[in-house]
């Protein structure tokens, strides 16, 4: 995939192509044995800006198998989730704990 060059980072926007997502093939493996787990939830946090939306967004394509990201996993692949994908932001509250 040919990307120009003032496209190749997009640091304020999410990385929803799996074709550009890169370098976190443990990242993949552990939501993809996660994703196999039966009754578990999948929990992606961390500081600002480190890429847990591109991540997140990642996950969604595995859940439903999109063959662009299955091509990126080592092994057979058998996920046929209907994904929800729902993102926090500012003006979304969460519990104090």
């Amino acid at each position: 995939m040919s990307v120009p060059m003032e496209q190749a980072s997009t640091p304020a926007r999410e990385i929803d192509e799996p074709e550009r997502f890169a370098g976190r093939a443990t990242i993949l493996n552990d939501l993809a044995g996660a994703l196999g787990l039966e009754g578990g939830h999948i929990v992606i946090f961390g500081n600002r800006g480190v890429g847990k939306s591109s991540v997140g967004r990642q996950r969604e394509a595995l859940s439903r198998a999109d063959p662009r990201i299955v091509a990126k996993m080592p092994g057979a692949l058998r996920f046929d989730f209907l994904p929800v994908y729902f993102q926090c932001e500012d003006s979304v509250h969460m519990p104090p704990w």
